[in-house]
């Protein structure tokens, strides 16, 4: 049985569900700023476990290690912007819409960049690629670059809980409010103590178990987030402001919006999956498949937007056929 392949494959496909959260999100409702932070969130986790799978199946320690270093902008600003979404959820007024906050939130996550990203001054230290029997492993030896990053887990993790937990307080007749804050708190205790111990721990197996399925760990509380906005909403108590997924341009909308948003869904099925059988079963070559997958969720995205970009039936119909004619011309 080959574990690597079954492992990259479940990587793949974590990052697909992330994605499809997200981009539900803003399909619903894009003027949102909730929506928009929430996509923003799925987006680096899918970047995450997406370069997690090409990282496993790589056919070179050289590709295994590139990809590696891409993925910090998956989980290297991830723990910024969850903190930054938390910020906007619960309507921090000491905090929210500031510059201050803004760089303190997302200066580690510039310094991640800079250290581990391809090219980036840790690069070549930090990643060095071993086969095993379920795919690549980093066996780099220990270092301060550990101490950065339990602290990296730690500090974000504990703030988003305070920050949770001061709002929680606050809540005194909402009962959902509070039920579904504990369950959110819970589910973020988890993935947060997974990434400590992945660092603290020394080079044994079960260390090389947690950071590659570190990502799947995430999935708990993107669940739990994505019920309690899709189901209810999240309230600011004091200006009575309600985000739900499902308001905005989606519901009341005629046939052919629903027909461009459809279009758009069959063509984010088709490049996923495009780029799942291509690369991991009939082993193409890694770049070509990704420029295409790429080209198709690109044409995917825009698709749902051509009614917005262009009123007259006509001109969106002549839009919609140049795309589909630029992606067959490009397949071919």
């Amino acid at each position: 049985m080959d574990y690597a392949l079954i492992l990259s494959v479940s990587l793949y496909l974590c990052g697909c569900f992330y994605l499809f959260f997200g981009i539900y999100a803003i399909y619903a409702n894009i003027r949102s700023k909730v929506n928009r932070m929430f996509f923003y969130l799925t987006a680096t986790l899918g970047i995450w476990a997406f370069c997690d799978s090409i990282v496993n199946s790589a056919s070179s320690a050289e590709v295994s290690s590139f990809w590696r270093a891409f993925s910090v902008f998956g989980w290297g600003v991830f723990y910024a912007i969850l903190t930054h979404f938390i910020i906007v959820i619960i309507n921090n007024k000491a905090f929210i819409n500031k510059p201050r906050t803004h760089f303190l939130i997302y200066a580690p996550a510039f310094i991640n960049v800079i250290l581990f990203a391809p090219f980036g001054f840790l690069h070549q230290y930090q990643n060095r690629m071993a086969k095993s029997e379920y795919g690549w492993i980093n066996a780099a030896p220990p270092g301060f670059v550990r101490i950065w990053l339990v602290l990296y887990f730690a500090i974000y993790s504990l703030t988003g809980i305070f920050l949770l937990l001061s709002w929680w307080k606050k809540i005194k007749q909402d009962k959902f409010i509070k039920r579904h804050l504990i369950y959110f708190l819970l589910s973020i205790i988890l993935p947060s103590t997974v990434g400590i111990l992945s660092n603290i721990l020394p080079n044994i197996p079960f260390r090389f178990f947690l950071l590659k399925t570190f990502i799947f760990f995430n999935m708990i509380p993107t669940i739990t987030l994505f019920t309690a906005l899709k189901r209810y909403g999240i309230f600011h108590q004091k200006e009575k402001t309600v985000y739900v997924f499902h308001e905005g341009e989606i519901e009341g909308q005629s046939s052919r919006l629903r027909l461009f948003e459809t279009t758009s869904i069959i063509f984010l099925f088709g490049s996923f999956v495009s780029f799942l059988i291509g690369h991991f079963f009939m082993k193409k070559p890694l770049n070509e498949e990704i420029v295409l997958s790429a080209s198709v969720f690109i044409i995917a995205l825009v698709s749902k937007y051509i009614p917005y970009m262009a009123k007259k039936h006509s001109v969106q119909n002549a839009l919609l056929s140049v795309k589909y004619f630029g992606e067959n011309k490009f397949k071919s």
